[in-house]
């Protein structure tokens, strides 16, 4: 076998002469079936070379620091592959022990611009995963360099390191954006917290917002449901996070079983007090109800009309009463008391008919059109012949 894969020969004859120095190798713990695997490392043939990286890889006894050293060194190999396969085989051998100047030349590919090659890239944090201890992994981590941060946390996200919470605040947006799907995607449960309280900055990308709303749905304590609020009434998150966010609020009592990102089953232990979410709610009321954004209004009149308690009919009725509220707000809140309570809704609607403010004069009569609909018909009909009214 030896001779089959040190003289010259046909390629396919040399690769099966690899496999079988590995299968006689018993898994790395022979030395002397070794060393020419580790010898082909050096290879002009680059499918030699690729394929001896790939098989030293699957070693799982393999206790060589020759051959760490030797692999390591081919992350800078001139054929792509070859980069490729070293790295995966540091990554599978995951010894975490590499010398110094192994563990350079690991940093000095990653400093490369890999967001072009998702293979290379997979080979480098393959690389750092398996080669790098904690205490090198958190130097990359502190790096200058951007590609070697970014590759620094999906090593720490394939190692489930919960340091990977400092790179929530990373100035690289796409380095930010891999914390946050590690920490929700895994899920690192730990971190949720923080990664809830990212709700609090300026975030423009949809789907890292509405993980961030996720996370904060998992927690599920009151601190969240106010990190919720917030967040759907802050215009510089993306109208999908800010209606989801609202949607958490409504499902607050019974949240759903499944996962609202990603799917995924995470049935939740107990119930949740519904007041919770209506305390939330009610400091950012005026901001949900008045703005012009009708995603955002129709998502807070759906999540009032679904809590329950008499605490709602109350705030809704309330806000109805008080002129000092803005009329938009006044009667998108009449709407949705006339959805949770119609007899109070109708109650109600009579005395708003001769409100100043036009907006809570016509939500008046919608909600006579449903307890008399003859009647308020013909109330328009005066009015549309009166020129001198203003409906």
């Amino acid at each position: 076998l030896m001779e089959i894969v040190t003289a010259e020969g046909p390629l396919l004859r040399r690769v099966h002469g690899i496999w079988g120095l590995a299968a006689v190798s018993d898994g790395g713990a022979r030395p002397a079936a070794v060393a020419p695997l580790v010898e082909c490392l050096s290879d002009p043939s680059w499918e030699i070379r690729s394929v001896a990286c790939r098989t030293l890889g699957d070693l799982a006894e393999l206790e060589s620091a020759e051959a760490l050293d030797r692999l390591a060194s081919l992350i800078n190999d001139s054929h792509p592959h070859v980069r490729v396969a070293a790295g995966v085989a540091l990554g599978r051998l995951g010894d975490r022990s590499l010398n110094p100047a192994a563990l350079d030349r690991i940093l000095a590919a990653a400093s490369q611009d890999l967001e072009a090659d998702g293979f290379l890239r997979h080979g480098i944090v393959s690389a750092m995963a398996g080669g790098f201890d904690a205490q090198a992994l958190g130097r990359a981590a502190e790096h200058p360099d951007g590609a070697v941060r970014l590759a620094a946390c999906l090593a720490m996200r394939r190692l489930r390191d919960e340091r990977i919470v400092g790179f929530l605040d990373d100035d690289e947006p796409s380095i930010a954006a891999e914390a946050v799907r590690a920490i929700h995607d895994l899920p690192l449960s730990g971190l949720f917290e923080p990664l809830a309280r990212a709700l609090t900055n300026p975030q423009p990308n949809r789907e890292l917002a509405r993980r961030m709303v996720s996370a904060a749905e998992r927690l599920g304590t009151p601190a969240a449901a106010q990190l919720l609020a917030t967040a759907a009434a802050n215009p510089a998150l993306p109208d999908e996070a800010r209606v989801m966010a609202l949607e958490v609020l409504a499902d607050w009592a019974f949240p759903p079983s499944r996962n609202r990102v990603d799917g995924r089953w995470q049935p939740h232990a107990e119930a949740r007090d519904p007041a919770v979410s209506l305390a939330a709610l009610e400091p950012v009321l005026t901001r949900l109800l008045a703005g012009q954004e009708g995603p955002i209004r129709h998502a807070s009149l759906v999540a009032l009309t679904r809590l329950n308690g008499e605490d709602v009919i109350t705030l809704l009725t309330g806000i109805c009463r008080d002129p000092t509220w803005e009329a938009a707000a006044r009667g998108a809140s009449l709407d949705a008391l006339t959805l949770k309570d119609l007899q109070v809704a109708g109650q109600l609607a009579p005395g708003l008919l001769q409100d100043p403010a036009p907006l809570v004069r016509a939500a008046a009569r919608r909600t006579l059109a449903a307890t008399n609909p003859v009647g308020v018909v013909a109330d328009i009909a005066r009015l549309v012949a009166d020129q001198a009214t203003d409906l």
